[in-house]
């Protein structure tokens, strides 16, 4: 702050220099003295003019001011509801704009996964179908078909196979080892007992629709179970339906078509177990051989089983129908059943030595001693309407569990009913039926008949003789009797693929007939 006698001091100088100027002003003319009033009014009317501009000026900016202060508090205002409107309209855009991408990419991505899978799909069964023709061949469900053609509808018998507590144990016997047995289960019989119709019904009653809800098989938790089956048949004319080698290929043809995903684990290879001669079936052109050793189709088999996603059932029928190497087939089945826990063996055949001993161990059942009410409800079905409809009970009873026979004695009772016999003529044909079933076969041929017996059939007259003279006939020599002699005449030099296609047909056809 300023001390007083500064202030003093100041205010002094100043009225001296007033004094001083008025002095000189008084000293000036009157012209100089109006000169010098003259400008200083024109200076003070200068003065007031800016002075009330600068009031205007101010005063214009001021309504300018207050103009874009109103303006700036409606843009603020504007921008307070506009913009978020704007962001979030942006924000919806954006969004909208990255979805249609993300659908687009999405849609891209799952057509390129589609072609893929397409791809690979089409490489698999590219590769499945290289194995599967070289396995294949044509009589493979020959012995089966033709055992279905014959049996047609099984009716109410056999049921007791799978039924519950309602049969006496040996008939239960077959669940209770497909529940929760190991190993091999034994299937035996004389011989037209009927093994085979057996095996086919198990067969259709555990196919793959059907398997899980007829019987719930414990030791195969959690996989699912599937269905293999092989038919040996001596009689047929392909050497593959009475071979190992033609066992082995049905059963690789079979486990392949079942499991599709092994042909891909064949060709990766992953664990370095795939046999060669197996993986060089997958050649683009298939395998450059296609005959291998029973060793080899073994390898495959064994090799697909462990490899394969699900558990197995194995049917095999007629063990006593294979041409050569029983001992081979027995001990082939005997491994396979220790081999993996994955695969459980039902056989049939006859109880010959041999495979008596390789099963005496393993659960089994005796057919003839389990199927007097089939032998009966076949023979009233057969008989159902004529006379002879009374004997299906003696019928049933002296065949001793031999449907086959039950069946020759029931037909020739219905045909002897169709004719006219009375009931003594009937019974008398039933009582005079020899027990075997080769004493069986010659009797009704030497009682044929009389139509037959004055146009004898040539392939009758030939097994009457091979059974009078202790000969083994072959289908094929039963087919060639039972053609006319000009056909046999019309024999071409060089027989090709027709001929023996045809003459393959007629073997089957009166096999069929036969059987």
């Amino acid at each position: 702050m300023a001390r007083p006698d500064a202030n003093i001091s100041l205010s002094i100088k100043s009225g001296e220099a007033d004094l001083t100027r008025r002095d000189e002003f008084q000293k000036l003319s009157d012209g100089q003295r109006a000169v010098v009033v003259q400008v200083l009014s024109s200076q003070r009317l200068l003065t007031n003019e800016t002075i009330a501009q600068v009031k205007v000026s101010t005063s214009d900016i001021m309504t300018r001011l207050d103009q874009q202060d109103v303006e700036s508090k409606q843009t603020m205002h504007m921008l307070s509801t506009d913009v978020p409107c704007f962001i979030g309209r942006s924000e919806t855009n954006v969004r909208a704009h990255l979805s249609a991408q993300d659908l687009q990419l999405k849609a891209s991505l799952a057509q390129h996964q589609a072609q893929l899978h397409y791809m690979q799909e089409e490489e698999q069964d590219a590769l499945l179908n290289r194995l599967l023709d070289t396995l294949a061949f044509p009589e493979m469900n020959e012995r089966r078909n033709m055992i279905e053609g014959r049996v047609g509808d099984f009716g109410t018998t056999y049921r007791w196979v799978f039924a519950a507590d309602t049969y006496p144990v040996q008939k239960q016997a077959l669940v209770e080892w497909l529940q929760s047995g190991v190993g091999v289960f034994w299937v035996n019989g004389k011989p037209g007992s009927g093994k085979s119709s057996l095996m086919d019904f198990i067969y259709n009653n555990l196919r793959k629709e059907c398997i899980d809800k007829s019987i719930r098989i414990r030791w195969a938790t959690p996989r699912p179970t599937r269905l293999l089956s092989f038919w040996f048949f001596r009689p047929a004319s392909s050497p593959l339906l009475k071979s190992l080698q033609g066992f082995w290929r049905s059963l690789c043809f079979q486990i392949l078509d079942v499991d599709q995903n092994l042909a891909v684990k064949i060709r990766e290879n992953t664990d370095s177990t795939a046999p060669q001669s197996l993986r060089s079936a997958l050649a683009k052109h298939g395998s450059q051989s296609r005959f291998w050793t029973d060793n080899e189709l073994k390898s495959w088999f064994h090799y697909a089983l462990q490899h394969s996603d699900f558990n197995y059932i194995l049917l095999v029928d007629g063990l006593d129908e294979v041409d050569k190497g029983r001992q081979l087939l027995l001990d082939a089945i005997q491994s396979l059943s220790k081999s993996s826990p994955q695969i459980r063996i039902c056989c049939s055949s006859r109880p010959e030595g041999p495979f008596r001993r390789a099963f005496e161990q393993c659960p089994s059942f005796q057919l003839q001693d389990l199927n007097y009410n089939d032998i009966m409800i076949a023979c009233r079905h057969r008989l159902q309407g004529t006379r002879a409809i009374r004997f299906a009970g003696e019928i049933a009873t002296r065949a001793e569990g031999v449907f086959l026979w039950a069946h020759m004695v029931a037909e020739d009772l219905r045909n002897a009913a169709d004719h006219g016999d009375d009931e003594e003529d009937l019974n008398r044909r039933v009582q005079q039926s020899p027990r075997e079933m080769h004493d069986l076969f010659t009797h009704l041929l030497e009682r044929q008949d009389d139509y037959y017996a004055k146009h004898p059939k040539p392939y009758l007259r030939l097994i009457d003789f091979a059974c009078r003279n202790g000969l083994v006939l072959s289908l094929l020599d039963l087919g060639v009797a039972s053609q006319p002699l000009e056909d046999l005449l019309l024999v071409p030099e060089k027989p090709g693929d027709h001929y023996f296609s045809t003459l393959n047909d007629m073997v089957v056809g009166l096999e069929a007939t036969l059987w």
